[in-house]
């Protein structure tokens, strides 16, 4: 209150300052926090720590009390750092986060198709069945081992088959249903690989003589070992002559006499 001279009378403020103080605070914690502004509900404990979390910070309420419990909070903070610890980072290496390419799609089943011959017919195995299994080629390999063969298959007839992978140098052809062909080169071998798993059947007969399921596999042939061994000799002897050209060509020349 004002007196009539001008001056304050300061007997009452000792009582009138903690309602006004009071006034104050709540006018305060009104303003705080708008909540026309924000998209959750103020007086949702859960929302209100999970905004929290994602932000980095104690899930705390106004007056600064914790407002879940340890177990719902990041696990790991540290109130001396005021920050988590233990949390795992994100590998920006995911696929799927847009800074790498998708992994390449698995690669697609080969489809085989019937192959027809003049004496014979191949007939592709069930494409849910597993590949035919073969063993670790053997190095300068150019022998294929050849299963299954019908029981009245000539060598004409494996001939005919097989010519259409490449050259054929030598045919060795056994009393039962298997056999042994070399090709020219080592590269013809993988396209007779490509033949095992196939039902070879000899015209349009049914008998079970006339059929039978091809299994071709890598063989071991003393004949191209030797062949293999000869053509890295004969690198290695390439080599140390080039090598020694190319010593020749950096030595200094010789002083004159």
């Amino acid at each position: 209150m004002v007196d009539a001279g001008g001056g304050e009378n300061i007997t009452q403020l000792p009582q009138e300052l903690p309602q006004m103080m009071a006034a104050a605070a709540d006018g305060l914690g009104s303003i705080a926090i708008d909540t026309t502004q924000l998209n959750m509900s103020v007086t949702d404990p859960t929302a209100w720590a999970t905004a929290m979390n994602n932000l980095g910070m104690v899930p705390v309420g106004l007056p600064g009390q914790q407002l879940v419990s340890d177990s719902i909070c990041v696990p790991g903070f540290d109130p001396s750092l005021n920050m988590m610890t233990g949390i795992t980072p994100i590998n920006p290496m995911i696929p799927g986060l847009g800074l790498v390419p998708p992994p390449p799609p698995t690669e697609v089943a080969v489809v085989k198709e019937i192959i027809h011959c003049k004496s014979c017919t191949l007939f592709p195995q069930n494409p849910n069945l597993p590949p035919p299994s073969t063993r670790e080629r053997p190095p300068g390999c150019k022998t294929v081992f050849v299963g299954g063969l019908p029981e009245n298959a000539t060598e004409e007839i494996i001939q005919e088959v097989f010519e259409q992978c490449g050259d054929i140098t030598a045919i060795r052809k056994s009393k039962k249903n298997f056999c042994h062909i070399r090709f020219a080169e080592e590269f013809m071998v993988d396209k007779a690989i490509y033949l095992s798993g196939y039902r070879m059947r000899l015209g349009s007969s049914t008998d079970k003589k006339d059929s039978g399921r091809l299994h071709v596999d890598f063989a071991q042939a003393r004949d191209d070992f030797y062949e293999w061994e000869c053509k890295q000799r004969m690198r290695a002897r390439e080599e140390r002559h080039r090598r020694k050209l190319e010593e020749d060509r950096l030595r200094p020349p010789s002083p004159p006499a």
